[in-house]
C-alpha cells in the first residue's frame, strides 16, 4: 500500500476525548505497512513524534496558519490517496482523484442553535464559524463519519445526501482492579456542557438530607478557575465530600479505574462518551443522563434529568436504596383533615 498515502487532518486536536482517540489511531498506524502524513496541532509537539512510515506535520494553533493550511491541503493529494479529517472541519476543495472522510466529533456543530453550551463567547463564535465550514464544504465530502446511532439521526436532518457511517473505536486500557473504594468518579473537563454545576448543587441537595459521598472530578484549575473557585465555596458552606484532582493522564484514569468507583455522567450531550464505554466494558455501576447519547453506548443502573440537581441527587439515592417511598392514604384521610380544621387525621 504504499503507492497510496492516508493523509489524516488533526490539527484542530490537541486535547479531550478526540485527542484520546487520535493517539490511538496513530499508533495503530505505527504497526502497519501504510504511508501515512498526518497534520498536527504544534501544542503537540512534545508528545508525539514521526515514526519510520508516519510523516508528521505540526500547524501552528492561529486561525491565519489554520486557514492556510487548509487551502493547501487538497493540493498535496494525489490519485487514490485518502483524506481523512479527524476535526471535524472538511476539506476546502475536492478534486476528483482521491476520496475524503471526515470523522464528526462535536455534537455542537450539528444540534440547534439554541442548544449550544458555550463556555464563553470565544467559544461560542468557534463553534459558529465551525459550524458554518461544516455546511459550506460539506459537498467535498465523500463520508461522513459518527460514533453513535444518536448522532447520525441529527446529521441526518441536516445532511441528507451525505453518506454517513457509524463507525466507533476505542483501545481499552489494561485496568487490574485493586480493592473496592466507595466514591463518584466523573472524568470530564469543565466546560459548560459537562454540568458540574447541576451535579454540585445535586451533593448539596444529598448534604442536606445528611447524606455526604465522595465524589472526585477531574476540573482542571488553570482552565477553569472561576468553576473550581465556586465548587470549593460550595465544599465548605455545606461540608462536600468533593476531590477535585484536576488534569488527569489515560495512566491515572486507569489508576481510578482500578478502584472501581461508580461512574456519574451529567453531561448534557456527547459525541461517544468514552468514559461510559470505558466504564461499561468494565462493569462499573453508571449513573448517568437519560439520553439518547448514554443509552447508545452503556446500560446505566440509574439514570437522571441532567437539566434538575434533585433529579440527579434521587437517582444517587435510588443507587443507594436510600430513596424514600410516597406514603399514600385515602380519601378518608382527606375527609378526617377537613372535619379536624386543619390538622391531617395521623397527627390528631
Amino acid at each position: 500500500m504504499k503507492d497510496k498515502t492516508l493523509i489524516i487532518e488533526a490539527s484542530n486536536i490537541h486535547l479531550g476525548g478526540g485527542y484520546v482517540l487520535l493517539q490511538q489511531l496513530l499508533a495503530q498506524l505505527e504497526g502497519i505497512d501504510q504511508r501515512s502524513i498526518v497534520f498536527l496541532d504544534s501544542r503537540l509537539k512534545e508528545k508525539i513524534s514521526s515514526s519510520l512510515n508516519i510523516e508528521v506535520n505540526f500547524i501552528e494553533p492561529r486561525l491565519i496558519s489554520r486557514l492556510k493550511h487548509y487551502v493547501s491541503l487538497p493540493r498535496i493529494l494525489k490519485v487514490n490517496d485518502t483524506l481523512f479529517c479527524f476535526g471535524n472541519i472538511p476539506p476546502f476543495g475536492k478534486p476528483r482523484c482521491y476520496r475524503s472522510f471526515v470523522f464528526l466529533q462535536n455534537w455542537f456543530l450539528v444540534c440547534k442553535l439554541r442548544e449550544i453550551k458555550a463556555d464563553n463567547w470565544g467559544v461560542y463564535i468557534r463553534l459558529l464559524f465551525e459550524r458554518a465550514l461544516l455546511r459550506i464544504f460539506s459537498k467535498n465530502i465523500d463520508f461522513l463519519i459518527v460514533q453513535t446511532d444518536s448522532m447520525k439521526r441529527q446529521l441526518q436532518n441536516s445532511f441528507t445526501n451525505l453518506d454517513i457511517l457509524v463507525q466507533p473505536f476505542f483501545s481499552m486500557p489494561k485496568v487490574i482492579k485493586s480493592e473496592s473504594a466507595d466514591f463518584y468518579f466523573y472524568p470530564a473537563r469543565g466546560d459548560d456542557s459537562k454540568n458540574h454545576c447541576n451535579l454540585v448543587k445535586a451533593w448539596v441537595h444529598l448534604s442536606k438530607q445528611e447524606f455526604r459521598p465522595q465524589l472526585i472530578i477531574t476540573v482542571d484549575p488553570r482552565v477553569n478557575s472561576e468553576l473550581v473557585a465556586w465548587i470549593e465555596k460550595m465544599k465548605l458552606k455545606f461540608e462536600l465530600d468533593i476531590k477535585n484532582i484536576g488534569f488527569v493522564n489515560t495512566c491515572e484514569i486507569v489508576n481510578m479505574y482500578s478502584k472501581s468507583p461508580i461512574i456519574i455522567f451529567p453531561s448534557y450531550f456527547e459525541s461517544f462518551g468514552l468514559p461510559l464505554v470505558e466504564a461499561n466494558t468494565l462493569d462499573l455501576d453508571i449513573v448517568a443522563s437519560e439520553l439518547d447519547y448514554v443509552r447508545d453506548v452503556c446500560r446505566p443502573k440509574e439514570t437522571f434529568d441532567p437539566n434538575s440537581h434533585t433529579s440527579i441527587a434521587r437517582a444517587v439515592l435510588r443507587h443507594r436504596n436510600l430513596d424514600s417511598e410516597l406514603k399514600c392514604g385515602s380519601a378518608i384521610d382527606i375527609i378526617n383533615t377537613l372535619i379536624n380544621e386543619g390538622i391531617p387525621s395521623n397527627e390528631k
